[in-house]
């Protein structure tokens, strides 16, 4: 579980939010995740 207010909360909270899931093809999720976990571990 990420703290409140972090750079990996927002994108955990992206993730599960109906726009990403509306927008953004089934099979193109995990290239999303995979990239936004990398942006998160510089942060």
């Amino acid at each position: 579980m990420s703290r409140y207010g972090t750079v990996e909360w927002l994108m955990n909270a992206y993730l599960k939010h109906s726009s990403f899931l509306e927008r953004v093809a089934e099979f193109s999720r995990p290239d999303y995740k995979r990239v936004l976990d990398r942006v998160c571990d510089v942060f």
